[in-house]
């Protein structure tokens, strides 16, 4: 029974040092092409260089996403990319489409891992695959974890699995919606997520009903851990490019907890994993297709579940103080904490100023801006500030 890897999102640079920080053993990171998150920050060159350095030297990984479904006429710029990606020496690409995957393969020794948009969802889709040269398999999100036992029986490849996140009600996230309704490809980045909208059924025989009828909960696999180390699953993805700070930071520091649990325990629960997890913004939760099919559809959704508001992220310290990137105002009326890679802290702030030494009573400035917090031990760099929902 080995270790599984941590695979954590990381949006753009500081979300990547969060997730490294936090405990994920690696990172999926994309550019502003082929990466299906056409509208994230994304990386720079620059910046995932500085972000590769970053994992490195810390003995973690990164892997570049190149995901999207390429069209002919897109096709012209990817040997220049893939050139200019596999010379900052990734550590895997992740591809879905037959004639990148060719190309790249062609053309650098980075290895290469099957997305899961390809859609694999048997032992013999992963053979196909490992003899093409993929040194790992993404699967289906539809497909469980008896399956992938089952598997691995047959096909000694890394098997890579979806543990946590937001799902869609198309298949493995093959969806085309965005391209009917928006003129937005899905498949190469531009999803709208028409599926968690509001939908009408009007018959002369049928009342006028309206629900969310593809609002797919999020996934929670937190106590399917013991599960996938003992059917050999190589890693156990989070998903999630274009969350917060926050979400990064307590996916991470949470299933690195639960991995380590378990690890020393195969029996210890982890229903107060569970709950921490869901104080961050959520649809509610399901186990999706891990164990079996099941009801996983919250048909009433009326606004996100959370019960923490992201107020900011440390960037710098200094002896005195600590510098929190704002992300919205907050008052010092109402108890706030600091999540730290170790744990939660509670945040007596009596000093705070903003970034020109201005005294402040309330943090009313505008987000993105920085402001100065009186420093105590508990804060570390990229600590998170908190406050319960009101």
């Amino acid at each position: 029974m080995g270790i599984p890897e941590l695979l954590v999102p990381a949006g753009n640079l500081e979300k990547l040092k969060i997730a490294l920080t936090y405990g994920a053993d690696a990172v999926y990171v994309g550019t502003s092409l082929f990466g299906l998150r056409k509208y994230a920050p994304n990386f720079t060159l620059s910046e995932l260089r500085h972000g590769i350095e970053f994992a490195h030297q810390r003995t973690k990984r990164v892997y570049i996403v190149l995901n999207s479904f390429a069209h002919t006429h897109t096709m012209d710029t990817l040997p220049r990319m893939i050139d200019a990606l596999a010379d900052l020496n990734p550590d895997a690409f992740i591809i879905s489409d037959r004639g990148v995957f060719e190309l790249a393969r062609a053309r650098c020794s980075v290895p290469l891992h099957v997305s899961t948009q390809a859609s694999v969802t048997n032992a013999a889709g992963c053979a196909y695959w490992k003899s093409a040269g993929a040194k790992r398999v993404i699967l289906a999100r539809e497909v469980s974890i008896n399956a992938c036992k089952a598997i691995l029986e047959q096909v000694p490849v890394e098997l890579e699995v979806f543990i946590h996140g937001a799902m869609c009600a198309s298949y493995s996230g093959k969806c085309v919606i965005s391209n009917y309704t928006a003129a937005r490809d899905s498949n190469r980045g531009g999803c709208v997520q028409s599926c968690r909208h509001r939908f009408g059924v009007h018959t002369s025989s049928i009342p006028r009903s309206e629900a969310h009828i593809m609002n797919a909960q999020d996934l929670m696999g937190v106590h399917h851990i013991q599960a996938m180390l003992s059917a050999g699953i190589h890693s156990v993805k989070i998903e999630g490019r274009m969350k917060s700070n926050l979400y990064v930071a307590q996916v991470s520091r949470l299933y690195r907890q639960a991995i380590d649990r378990i690890l020393q325990d195969p029996e210890a629960p982890c229903d107060d994993l569970e709950n921490e997890l869901a104080t961050v913004s959520n649809r509610t939760f399901s186990d999706g297709f891990l164990d079996r099919p099941q009801t996983a559809c919250n048909t009433q959704f009326t606004q996100y579940s959370k019960s923490l508001n992201f107020l900011g992220t440390v960037q710098a310290l200094d002896a005195t103080y600590a510098y929190v990137h704002l992300k919205q105002p907050f008052t010092t009326d109402t108890p706030m904490q600091w999540i730290t890679p170790t744990g939660t802290h509670e945040a007596a702030i009596n000093t705070m100023t903003n970034a020109a030494n201005t005294p402040l009573r309330v943090a009313d400035l505008k987000p993105n801006c920085l402001i100065k917090v009186e420093r105590t031990p508990t804060i570390v760099p990229y600590s998170i500030l908190t406050q319960p929902v009101s």
